[in-house]
């Protein structure tokens, strides 16, 4: 035998060893991944979205593929910028699930209203980020809350205590100023829909 093959044949017979060595398990390589992610403001994920009203539940729905059942996904809710209502990228909350292949589903939700601001959720696949997934949350435009107010005489309405993002409505007299403006002005830019124009625009 020449002293190549043999230093070969040495390297391969120490490999070996050192294989039973280190318990004899075997190694493996995980294809899990994560096919699919999306925001909706229901756990079925038939109501996707990135823009939120205040007072929904948000859930993060992903679609785990080729996973074995030791798999673990970890979604982290992070308020990024909610003006003085908390401070930049506040930590919300961190959920971790060990699945295999599947729909996996993470909701948050809040006892009072969201604040108005931008948001996200990085998802992670088994301690490495995966994706991240951004959204903001704002208050419904005038008329598109689907309930109407009264006024009382009197007593002016109170101003929401949540912080408002850029331009949005603030107090029932913004309210107020926001439809007259659309009705002057004819039309308006649903943020989920696009232009819209009413009846006399």
């Amino acid at each position: 035998m020449s002293s190549h093959s043999f230093k070969i044949l040495s390297v391969c017979l120490l490999l070996t060893a050192l294989l039973a060595a280190c318990g004899g398990e075997e190694v493996s390589f995980s294809t899990a991944n994560i096919q699919q992610a999306m925001l909706a403001k229901d756990n079925t994920g038939s109501q996707t979205t990135t823009v939120f009203a205040p007072d929904d539940t948000f859930y993060a729905i992903v679609n785990l593929a080729n996973a074995p059942d030791d798999t673990k996904v970890k979604a982290v809710w992070t308020a990024v910028d909610v003006g003085n209502a908390a401070a930049p990228n506040y930590l919300l909350d961190e959920v971790e699930l060990t699945s295999g292949d599947g729909l996996l589903t993470f909701d948050m939700n809040n006892d009072g209203a969201w604040p108005a601001g931008s948001y996200k959720v990085d998802l992670y696949l088994n301690g490495e980020l995966d994706r991240t997934l951004d959204f903001r949350v704002q208050a419904p435009l005038a008329g598109e809350a689907g309930s109407t107010t009264t006024e009382s005489s009197g007593d002016a309405a109170a101003p929401v205590t949540e912080p408002a993002a850029s331009g949005a409505v603030a107090t029932l007299e913004d309210a107020r100023n926001a439809v007259v403006q659309i009705v002057a002005q004819g039309s308006f830019v649903d943020p989920e829909v696009g232009l819209q124009l009413n009846a006399a625009g």
